[in-house]
């Protein structure tokens, strides 16, 4: 009968504690087993993805060399690129854009009109907006 193979785990190098040790009960041999490591990483990957989209967003904005389009009629901004695009065409999505538009503008009429005044999008990154615009100009051309 083989010995069980036991994986190795590395070790958070920041980890205090010791390995700690244990019988396996069929082979009567010591086990490590890795301590418990209370960091929590996806706090500290999250902290730092902000600090680097903060930074981005403090840098002056560049146009999208695609969808920054000349006859577009909404500027906006996704971290510190900027789009312009049809407004018609981003009203199609309903889930989010459609509704966005019908809302009364209050004091910030010129929202989304110059580069100086973009409407500012978060949580999506340039690229996850790039796509987003190919597949709705995309949607677009096929529909009647």
């Amino acid at each position: 009968m083989e010995s069980p193979v036991t994986p190795f785990i590395p070790i958070h190098e920041s980890s205090p504690e010791a390995d700690i040790v244990v019988e396996d009960q069929h082979t009567q041999s010591p086990l490590r087993k890795r301590a418990r490591c209370s960091i929590d990483i996806t706090a500290s990957e999250s902290t730092s993805q902000s600090l680097v989209m903060a930074s981005e967003e403090s840098k002056e904005p560049v146009r999208d060399d695609t969808y920054y389009m000349a006859d577009g009629s909404c500027v906006l901004r996704v971290q510190n690129t900027l789009f312009k695009v049809h407004r018609t065409m981003l009203s199609k999505d309903q889930s989010f854009f459609g509704p966005m538009f019908t809302l009364p503008q209050g004091d910030f009429g010129e929202e989304g009109m110059s580069d100086d005044h973009p409407i500012v999008l978060q949580g999506d990154t340039a690229e996850e907006f790039r796509h987003f615009l190919w597949a709705l100009y995309a949607l677009g051309l096929m529909s009647p």
